[in-house]
């Protein structure tokens, strides 16, 4: 409604008996109140307006972050110039899900914001032990997000609290309110005006939260400012006073995630009788980020080992002699020697902290990261700096020692550029041949994808046969062609203005896929009004590096967009690519085969060749076949398929022995040059290795059923039936004596205890 600027639209989704309680100005509104208040909003020249969940309590309770912006208004009596405020929300609503009552806190409040909903959310239950545990646990909540009080916070903790504190420099483990207090006593007396303030919340449950906060003050002996963020778990018991309390830094936001889950989904006490436990979509995109490590992550590692130890030394000895780093913001290049002057200096500053967090790599040696630095303060000579935060995108290489050799650090706000510029560097570091041309021309195609909206651009980074599936709620009908494709962007540009894309995050990201999250804004040119909206984009790029397959989701729905990814590509855990889903009678045959499907189908032949030993043999049985062929021949031979224009496959598993050996139905649709549209189906025979590797494939006609399960049988009974000979004929034996009828024969196979 607000985006449309439908002021009645409003009406209908507010109930009479409204009331909205605005604490920034200490005013209350009845419904009446409230919608001339919306009315006027509307009315803003060039309005942005945003909502974003924080937490929710029960199905009626919601905390979110509200903004508005307008370049102007005018009203009756009087004109407003330039504005943008932002609140803290919280909603309520009836069983129609219609809004029934708010109250409003500054944007800085967010504390106060969260103690108000776990008060509501007690108010709102009916009288008993569950409301009287909710009431308690609110009035815990309470100080935890105000000012520090030790007298309130001796009445919030549990006798037996556990405190575990999993920084790198914190408390440690404690247990005991009494060891707890005397710990922050002790922080007090060694700092003046400290206090905390709560930044944002990852996780709610009515027996847990898990939120950002930051700590700061001035220490005593110094004279410094300081200032430290880092993620706060709290867990409450059954008389809502809190039993544990855990710490984690600031970089290791996937472990606290994972560390409330773990504990909301336990039996840890008060906490299975809960409602489910809600994740902000902040917290769902920190949990599932998932990089594998090489070189690159590794030299990493140590920058952070070497800067937490402060061992400057031990830095520097980490840059390659030859190393240049190029910094797009400041337009300045910086030799061996300007680097690690930068690093002496930062060792001078006071709580000094670096950390990164990587968000893709591309090979051993090249890794995206977000890094960030703060310090409380610095002084360079005669300058003086107060407390301070920066934070930015690096690509960065390392050499064959592992030592950075070359990077290139852009602004935290531009993710696409150094996104491109990872696939284009990858790109340089190859040898001339067929390999580099295809990763430069992948590399050009996501600089033209990821560059300000051109649809000449746009036409040329697709191949001609696309495939494009919208699984949005609202989007654009799935289909085919490039053409049909870019019609769709054209009607877009054809309904905004100022229409701007943005990659605000890298889910997954591999040398012929990329996953991620995507935002688009502009003008709507029927309301005038600004729009903006995220969602999830997944690219395959086919053998001329082009894009040749297309997947939008919607912004929340992460897992699914994720799966989906690691079906068509792979698994970040391992260099080989995970089964895209679980099959009745899945093994390691199934499982190997499927990663070999999902290379395939996004044309990673060099996968392909990691996957298979050197020893692999293809033995095609069909009639119009007759081939055989070793490892060589067999990644020639499925190249040349896979790189025709359009390829389909879908299979069906129809039997396995034990672990190593798989029977499966596939169907291929191929068409492409001067091969027209054609249809094939045939029987897969897979046996794999102890490791899981795939060892022998062996083709045969859809018709030759018979002869698939006996060459399974065969090689059944030569591997793994080996040791158990006897069982193995009575399996084969078994099924014949059945379907001829054969009592006495099924009699003599059975043991008497068996009927």
């Amino acid at each position: 409604m607000f985006a449309t600027r439908d002021a009645d639209g409003i009406i209908p989704l507010v109930t009479d008996d409204y009331e909205a309680v605005h604490h920034p100005t200490g005013l209350t509104y009845d419904r009446r109140g409230a919608l001339a208040n919306w009315r006027a909003g509307l009315r803003g020249k060039d309005l942005t307006f945003a909502y974003e969940p924080l937490a929710t309590l029960g199905d009626a309770l919601a905390l979110c972050r509200s903004s508005w912006s307008a370049s102007g208004a005018s009203g009756g009596k009087f004109d407003v110039g330039p504005y943008e405020h932002e609140t803290i929300v919280l909603i309520e609503v009836d069983t129609q899900g219609r809004r029934r009552w708010a109250e409003h806190f500054a944007g800085d409040h967010l504390g106060d914001a969260v103690a108000r909903l776990y008060e509501r959310y007690a108010e709102l239950l009916p009288d008993g032990p569950t409301r009287t545990r909710a009431a308690a646990t609110a009035r815990s909540i309470a100080p935890l997000t105000a000012t520090v009080d030790l007298d309130r916070l001796a009445a919030a903790f549990a006798p037996a609290i556990e405190v575990v504190d999993h920084r790198s420099v914190g408390y440690g483990s404690l247990r005991g309110a009494e060891a707890l207090l005397q710990a922050i006593r002790a922080l007090l007396e060694l700092t003046e005006g400290f206090s905390w303030r709560l930044d944002d919340v990852l996780g709610s449950h009515a027996g847990a939260f898990l939120t950002r906060q930051t700590s700061f003050g001035i220490e005593r002996t110094g004279g410094g400012t300081f200032e430290r963020t880092f993620w706060e778990l709290w867990v409450f018991g059954a008389d809502g006073l809190v039993t544990r309390w855990e710490r984690f830094d600031l970089e290791r936001d996937a472990e606290a995630l994972a560390r409330f889950d773990e504990l909301v989904g336990s039996d840890v006490e008060g906490l299975t009788a809960s409602p489910p436990a809600t994740v902000s979509p902040r917290g769902v995109e920190r949990r599932v980020r998932r990089v594998r490590s090489n070189a690159a992550t590794a030299c990493l590692v140590r920058i952070d080992a070497a800067v937490g130890a402060h061992d400057y030394d031990a830095v520097t000895a980490l840059a390659a002699e030859g190393i240049e780093v190029v910094h797009h913001a400041l337009g300045a290049t910086f030799d061996r020697k300007e680097v690690l002057n930068l690093i002496r200096l930062l060792f001078q500053a006071d709580s000094l902290a670096l950390s990164h967090e990587a968000l893709a790599v591309l090979g051993d040696a090249l890794v995206l990261f977000r890094g960030s630095a703060s310090f409380a303060s610095l002084i360079e000579n005669d300058l003086t700096f107060g407390a301070s935060r920066s934070s930015h995108i690096h690509v960065c290489e390392v050499d064959d020692r592992g030592l950075l050799v070359w990077g290139e650090v852009f602004s935290d706000t531009r993710l696409g550029e150094p996104v491109a510029r990872l696939y284009e560097r990858c790109a340089e570091r190859l040898p001339d041949g067929p390999a580099r041309t295809h990763a430069a021309a992948t590399a050009h195609s996501v600089a033209a994808m990821v560059a300000p909206p051109d649809l000449d651009r746009y036409a040329a980074a697709l191949a001609p046969d696309v495939e494009f599936i919208d699984h949005r709620t609202v989007g654009f009908p799935s289909g085919r062609g490039a053409n049909t494709l870019l019609r769709g962007f054209r009607s877009l540009f054809e309904l905004a203005d100022d229409l701007t894309t943005r990659i605000d995050d890298v889910l997954r990201l591999e040398s012929g896929a990329l996953l991620a999250r995507w935002a688009i804004s502009g003008i709507d040119r029927a309301s005038g009004g600004a729009f903006e909206s995220e969602f999830l984009l997944l690219w395959l790029f086919g053998p001329d590096g082009r894009v040749v397959h297309d997947e939008t989701f919607d912004a929340n729905r992460e897992t699914e967009a994720l799966a989906r990814f690691d079906a068509l590509v792979g698994s970040a855990d391992t260099e080989a690519p995970a089964e895209p889903r679980a099959t009745r009678f899945a093994n390691a045959a199934t499982r190997a085969w499927d990663r070999l499907l999902a290379c395939w189908r996004a044309r990673d032949w060099q996968r392909i060749a990691r996957l298979l030993p050197v020893g692999f043999r293809y033995d095609d049985r069909r009639r119009m076949a007759q081939l055989e062929l070793d490892w060589n021949q067999y990644l020639e031979f499925i190249r040349q398929i896979g790189e025709m224009g359009s390829t389909r496959v879908e299979q069906e598993v129809l039997a396995t022995r034990e672990d190593r050996l798989a029977l499966t139905r596939l169907r291929l649709e191929v068409a492409g040059g001067d091969v027209g549209p054609s249809e094939l189906e045939f029987l897969n025979l897979i046996e794999t290795d102890e490791r899981g590797d795939a060892v022998a494939l062996v083709r045969f006609d859809p018709e030759d059923v018979d002869a698939a399960y006996a060459e399974l049988d065969a090689r059944y009974d030569a591997g793994e039936a080996a040791a158990h000979p006897h069982a193995s004929a009575a399996m084969r034996a078994f099924p014949l004596a059945l379907a001829s009828r054969d009592w006495d024969a099924l009699a003599a196979l059975c043991a008497p205890a068996s009927w």
